[in-house]
């Protein structure tokens, strides 16, 4: 029997293909799973204020309940907190904060084993513990869904409410100020079920919502355009006659928007990845499926990279199957398919949430599932081959002393591209912003080596190495040096 969550986590071994294959820019650096020994899930993963990946889900003690973990950005857990109480409560989707803390939408029972739940919104700082929180709903099942913050430091939440009289869920937009409370809110009821996955206020400051709707027996995509009084503005609903599910969308820099999903296939078990592209006024403009027959494909979540293309995460699992694997594509603003990975490790494998890191790689959550061990925590973290990067060859960037004042210097920059602007700063001042200009052809063990030659002070000199890339991105690295002057003879 495995640890529990709560003393150690557990690293789980993926085992997979070819690998030391890169993936158009990137490769896979390091798969974990975290967990004790019962079903925890990770629902959605962030980047943190301070440069570490926060997962937020859930784990089960015979009911459920909310678990943050916080790891750094080789897999190393930092800190879990686990909201233990009376009720059963679960993560939905999490996002950081304008004032450096973090907000948590999901659900929340109103009593012990219930069915029914609230839709729960959770503030925490950055060590995770709870500043605040707040539960909205009717006597059935409500639940929160995806959630965006305001300009002025609200929040638009979505997700479903079920009505009362007739038991039917309603898409549920609700607008709350900074500290949770009710401001507005709407609700589309058009077919007999609305659910709404995600949403995203876009850069005319309205807001769009996607989920799904069913419809003469036959689950269709639902899209619903808001102002930022919760007014409608246009909804679309696919009736393509086929179960389809909007599960997340971006906005590009044109305003138009794209939507990634699912669509059922001929075959009664078969399920694509649909890929839809609309413009800002609701009008489609393109579609696309990608799948293989007899096998079921989804699509659950949709990040925007830095060179203005798009990171989707899901998973692949074939007819008959006993595993299913984590899946993602990089797609452009056509819908274009750049590359695609499939991570196999041979269990089952869901992937539910992908998010753009800093460092320029991705990490993608969701769960593991292997006989005898529960489901776990499962997260995939990708490196960015063409990162920029900068590094002292000589002097190394070590603490280094030398009798002359006139240094020659050497350093290595390697990225995706020729540097736009290298700075060098000697003691604090700006030495060259033209360093670029030294740049060499590029050897067997350097991209872009340069050289440069730099007059030193007495004692301690401190020189930096500021480079930026050409798609906006910098890179750093500085050494120490200690100028001897000659020793002076007195006759």
């Amino acid at each position: 029997m495995k640890k529990e969550y709560f003393n150690i986590i557990i690293i789980v071994l993926w085992i997979f293909a070819n690998s030391q294959v890169s993936y158009g820019q990137y490769s896979v650096e390091w798969a974990r799973g975290f967990g004790g020994d019962r079903s925890d899930e990770a629902k959605c993963v962030i980047e943190t204020n301070d440069g570490n990946i926060l997962f937020a889900g859930e784990v089960n003690r015979k009911q459920k309940h909310i678990w943050l973990l916080k790891t750094d950005f080789s897999g190393n857990k930092i800190w879990g907190r686990v909201y233990d109480n009376n009720f059963s409560s679960g993560a939905v989707s999490i996002i950081p904060t304008q004032d450096n803390n973090y907000i948590i939408v999901g659900y929340i029972t109103r009593r012990k084993n219930d069915r029914n739940s609230d839709a729960l919104i959770m503030k925490v700082d950055s060590r995770g513990r709870h500043i605040w929180r707040k539960s909205y709903g009717g006597p059935l099942d409500d639940k929160f869904t995806d959630i965006v913050e305001t300009a002025d430091g609200g929040f638009f939440v979505s997700g479903y409410t079920e009505e009362e009289i007739e038991g039917e869920k309603v898409f549920w937009i609700v607008k709350l100020d900074k500290k949770g409370e009710y401001i507005s809110e709407n609700g589309f009821s058009e077919t007999q079920e609305d659910v709404s996955n995600s949403l995203i206020i876009t850069s005319d400051s309205n807001v769009v919502v996607a989920g799904y709707g069913i419809y003469s027996g036959e689950k269709i995509m639902r899209i619903v355009k808001l102002n930022q009084d919760c007014e409608y503005i246009w909804d679309t609903k696919l009736e393509n006659n086929v179960f389809s599910e909007i599960a997340d969308l971006q906005e590009l820099d044109n305003g138009d928007l794209i939507f990634v999903g699912t669509q059922k296939n001929d075959y009664i078990r078969d399920f694509d990845v649909f890929l839809l592209k609309y413009s800002s006024d609701g009008d489609s403009i393109t579609s696309r499926k990608i799948g293989f027959t007899n096998y079921w494909e989804e699509a659950t979540a949709i990040t925007k990279t830095y060179d203005g293309d798009f990171l989707v995460s899901g998973f692949r699992r074939g007819d008959g199957a006993l595993n299913s694997n984590f899946l993602v594509y990089k797609i452009d603003k056509d819908l274009k398919i750049l590359w695609e990975h499939e991570f196999k490790k041979y269990s089952l494998d869901y992937a539910y949430s992908i998010c753009e890191l800093s460092d320029n790689g991705f990490v993608i959550a969701g769960s593991t599932y292997q006989l005898e061990r529960g489901i776990d925590y499962a997260s995939l973290k990708y490196k960015d081959l063409n990162k920029t990067m900068v590094n002292f060859v000589n002097p190394s960037a070590n603490k280094m002393a030398t009798e002359q004042n006139l240094l020659s210097v050497e350093v290595c920059i390697s990225g995706y591209d020729v540097p736009a602007q290298v700075d060098v700063v000697v003691n604090g001042f700006l030495y060259s912003n033209t360093a670029f200009n030294n740049l060499t052809v590029a050897t067997s063990k350097c991209k872009y080596p340069m050289y440069i030659e730099i007059n030193l002070e007495e004692g301690q000199n401190e020189i930096e190495i500021f480079v930026v890339d050409k798609r906006g991105f910098s890179a750093y690295d500085k050494c120490e040096v200690y100028y001897v002057p000659p020793q002076q003879i007195n006759w």
